[in-house]
């Protein structure tokens, strides 16, 4: 159930008229909501005015689709659009808790503390190492993943050897010894675990078996990231709560400072202290692929006051390596036995590696942050935790049940979805005239069949074949099953990163309607009952959002990517014999060396290393495998796309996606000079010509020459939308990729056959300049229309002079009231007649109109029609279902914002409303 709750008293309303009439009944918890509405409201008078949203309205539409594009080159800018009304501004309330943490003095960090020490003897800040080249060769080897015996075998060539570099090592011993004398962290410590078992060997004693548990100091680790520079901006030391309207009724979650749990802990902590969430997450992983059994079990730690967009990046470091659980098949436990005692063996050695947190938590420790102050901590707190005689017992403040947080890879993606949706989905296929063999087969080819997108895996192959799924299939997966619509509602709503009063509103009637409407899979046998495990963990999604802030912050997706260096790379790098000990050792090197590396970057002597994103799994796909890379042009030669160039900004100006969204095209065309005959035939552009004249036209343009289709055209394959950071979705911006090329014929080189790469012209939507909305149509996007790209291509000087390339489109028909029951939009290709003619509605446009690709699903029936093909669905297919659950910020979009200003309007008796979507 939804919880309202008052800011005074911590009373919990059923309803938000309940709080409403509460505080106008309790004088001093009304006083506590004007103090804090009036505190906030001093400290942004000093700033610029934010938008402001009433609490009796519908949460405000910002510009999640995006504001209209930049002006391109030296085009003059559009006018702004008219200003709100005093009244619909929008300001946001922090309320700080009473207890704030104090700071006792002043310190210097570690790198602090190394520079001095370098700037006393005159040293640079690479000491000890001859220079900063000498110091990336080292990096670089001890990163690359080279075994030991490579290194020496490196370094020991004749060519290296006698560099310029003048290395100071020689072999991988010596630059070892260098590696030990930078500055190391939290240390390694080899505790005996015996068991004890039941079984008698032939000597008539009972086994036992001696383990080995792995581990550091947690206290230690934890003063060491609170320490850490590079988190000095991305660190919170207090609770607070953070309220979108002026009533205190719109409360926001985000972080775990913003949620209950914190200010609760704090209320109860003594005067001046300081919470640190501790977050623990372990999992078992396998460390060989095709043979052996080897598996170890990490135990990871962070902790809540780093923002939670940092922990879930590897390569900050924010999420660390703690120890090593014993992983063994207790063959001196009878059979019977090892299950039970397998559980209590983790969380004997569980109580060894958390041990220094007893204390901790009790008595609390002094941090030395990396602000420079000095604050007492003391709180922590676990996760993804069993119990049996459980390893918490001793553990200060810790509840259990409420240390288990949501896991959306584990639950949503992975259980939910996978392990239940999508074999509830395949069974309905079909109903009883097919067999389970069909219905696997009838999904499958759903799957073949869909067109592909950027941000989409193409499971060429269907989905049952898979054997190895990550987080990426089942996310990719999720974005094309449309069966079970609240569930995946439910799923979507779950990964937001800032959630409101209201988004968890909806998640909660989501998750209503999914209960109410899976009776549909009950009569038609598909389930018997819903009393699944997971089912159950996922009703109490909203309480923990509340409680500790969004779902994202927990997601064991994170941990799951740390295995691959924590876990198998370090093995990798041992002769697998006794390896725990050598994986501890190589950990212990990579450790030193990116610290090093994150204080010169802090000196600022190197340059900060560039966020890599995406998934490590390769997709198959050929189009994006060669395509994207552009492999081959026209005649066969190597072409880079990679230098782009944007088409909004001036030669001088730096673009800033975080504004407006942004074009950028290659700065080579990958075909410089087609003709519009070939353009037309190869492209399927049947009406280039026509509408290049049609445009020209309407821009005042007059040609030099008059057009004909002998005329050539530069052609691009793709172009970039950087579409800017969303609320509740991510503060980063999106590179959006539009393909539009021509099918490559399958030819045999010198390097090799080399496939046939199929045509792809991608859908996206697009700006109407004069919208004329018709009955039936959704007035809310009647200045948006779907269109699939042909041709995006630049006007040649002799042609006509325009500031920036031009796309053909054909235009899908508008968007109509959406389906029931489904609640999308179904659209189709939208023609036209002319002397009897039936042609494709199409337009040459600027590129600047294209708003951001699209999803369109293809309308496939009871059964698919087995002739359609991925690269061709579009073209066969008659109707098609608008997918807004493309992306999280689609989602955002056309199913959070876009139905919530419907509401809101619907209840508003202005005649003045705006209802198309560019003002949103």
């Amino acid at each position: 159930m939804l919880r309202h709750q008052c800011v005074g008293c911590l009373k919990v309303l059923p309803t938000q008229q309940g709080l409403s009439t509460h505080y106008s009944k309790k004088l001093q918890c009304r006083q506590q909501l004007q103090k804090a509405i009036r505190r906030t409201a001093e400290h942004h008078n000093t700033q610029s005015d934010i938008p402001f949203t009433s609490a009796d309205e519908s949460e405000t539409f910002p510009d999640i689709l995006d504001t209209e594009p930049e002006p391109v080159n030296n085009a003059p800018s559009a006018p702004p659009p008219p200003a709100e009304d005093a009244h619909c501004k929008r300001t946001r309330l922090e309320e700080e808790h009473p207890n704030q943490p104090h700071t006792y003095g002043t310190c210097k960090t570690s790198f602090e503390e190394l520079r001095e020490q370098q700037q006393e003897y005159n040293q640079p800040p690479w000491c000890p190492f001859e220079s900063i080249e000498e110091w990336n060769l080292l990096r670089w080897l001890v990163t690359s993943g080279a075994s030991q015996a490579k290194i020496d075998e490196f370094l020991k060539l004749a060519k290296v050897s006698r560099s310029d570099l003048k290395l100071r090592f020689k072999s991988q011993k010596t630059l070892f010894t260098y590696i030990k004398g930078l500055p190391q962290g939290p240390g390694w410590t080899c505790t005996p675990l015996e068991v004890k078992g039941d079984v008698v060997d032939g000597n008539g004693e009972v086994m036992k078996e001696i383990l080995e548990v792995w581990h550091r100091d947690p206290v230690e680790v934890i003063k060491e990231l609170v320490n850490t520079p590079n988190f000095k901006d991305h660190m919170r030391w207090s609770a607070e709560r953070v309220f979108r309207d002026r009533d205190g009724t719109e409360r926001e979650f985000s972080e775990m400072n913003t949620a209950d749990w914190w200010w609760k802990i704090q209320s109860e902590l003594p005067d001046g202290a300081t919470v640190c969430p501790v977050i623990i997450a372990s999992d078992e992983t396998k460390l060989t692929v095709l043979s052996g059994d080897k598996v170890a079990w990490p135990v990871y730690l962070t902790i809540g006051n780093i923002d939670k967009d940092i922990r879930r990046k590897s390569s900050s470091y924010a999420t660390v390596l703690l120890g090593y659980l014993p992983v063994s098949k207790l063959e001196c436990m009878s059979a019977g036995r090892r299950s039970m005692e397998g559980n209590q063996l983790f969380h004997e050695a569980m109580k060894i590696i958390i041990s220094p947190l007893v204390e901790a938590g009790t008595t609390g420790v002094e941090m030395n942050c990396a602000d420079g102050f000095i604050r007492p901590s003391a709180k922590f707190k676990s996760l993804n935790l069993n119990p049996i005689n459980p390893f918490w017992s001793n553990l200060p403040h810790c509840n259990i049940y409420e240390c288990i947080t949501p896991d959306i890879h584990h639950q949503l993606h992975k259980g939910v979805f996978h392990d239940h949706l999508v074999e509830w989905c395949t069974r309905v296929l079909g109903g009883t005239e097919l067999s389970k063999a069909d219905q696997t087969d009838e999904m499958d080819a759903r799957f073949r069949t869909l067109p592909p997108h950027s941000t989409l895996r193409h499971f060429k192959k269907g989905i049952s074949t898979t054997s190895q799924w990550t987080g990426k299939e089942f996310k990719n997966m999720e974005k094309v099953v449309r069966t079970t619509r609240a569930a995946l509602d439910f799923i979507y709503y779950a990964q937001l990163e800032v959630h409101t009063t209201k988004t968890l509103q909806n998640m909660d009637e989501a998750w209503r309607d999914f209960h109410t409407t899976n009776r549909f899979l009950s009569t038609n046998g598909v389930r018997k009952h819903f009393n699944i495990n997971k089912l159950h963990n996922i009703k109490h999604y909203i309480d923990h959002i509340r409680s500790r802030g969004t779902a994202d912050g927990f997601n064991t997706e994170a941990t799951e990517r740390l295995h691959i260096d924590y876990a198998k790379s370090a093995y990798r790098a041992s002769n697998h014999r006794e390896y725990t000990k050598q994986m501890t050792e190589t950990l212990q090197r990579l450790a030193a060396v990116h610290r090093f590396h994150q204080y010169l970057q802090w000196t600022g002597t190197v340059e900060e290393d560039v966020e890599q994103d995406g998934d490590d799994d390769e997709d198959d796909d050929e189009w994006n495998d060669k395509m994207d890379a552009g492999v081959l042009n026209e005649g066969g030669a190597a072409v880079s796309n990679e230098d782009e160039m944007d088409v909004n900004e001036k030669d001088d100006q730096t673009p800033d996606p975080s504004r407006a969204p942004t074009i950028a095209i290659p700065k080579r065309p990958f075909y410089p000079a087609l003709t519009i005959a070939s353009v037309e035939e190869d492209f399927d552009a049947p009406w280039l010509l026509y509408y290049m004249e049609q445009f020209l036209r309407s821009q005042g343009l007059q040609a030099r020459t008059t057009l004909n289709d002998q005329h050539r055209i530069a052609v691009h394959q793709n172009m970039t939308i950087r579409l800017p950071s969303v609320p509740y979705h991510t503060s980063e911006p999106l590179s959006d990729v539009v393909h539009a090329s021509k099918a490559i014929p399958a030819k045999l080189t010198p390097s090799g056959y080399k496939p046939a790469i199929p045509a792809r012209f991608d859908t996206v939507l697009v700006r109407v300049e004069q919208p004329q909305a018709k009955k039936g149509d959704d007035e809310y996007l009647s200045d948006l229309r779907v269109a699939r790209v042909r041709v995006i291509f630049v006007l040649p000087a002799q042609l006509g002079s325009f500031h920036e390339p031009l796309a053909y489109v054909n235009f899908f028909t508008p968007f109509r009231e959406p389906m029931p029951h489904l609640n999308m939009y179904r659209v189709s290709l939208a023609t036209r007649r002319h002397n009897h003619q039936e042609y494709l509605d199409s337009a040459v446009i600027p590129v600047s109109q294209i708003f951001r690709t699209c999803y369109l699903a293809p309308s496939m029936g009871r059964r698919v029609d087995r002739t359609w093909r991925s690269d061709t669905v579009l073209d066969s297919a008659q109707y098609f279902y608008f997918n807004p659950y493309l992306r999280l910020r689609d989602f955002v979009a056309f199913r959070y914002l876009l139905p919530a200003r419907k509401a809101k309007d619907s209840q508003s008796t202005s005649s003045h409303r705006d209802k198309r979507l560019r003002t949103i």
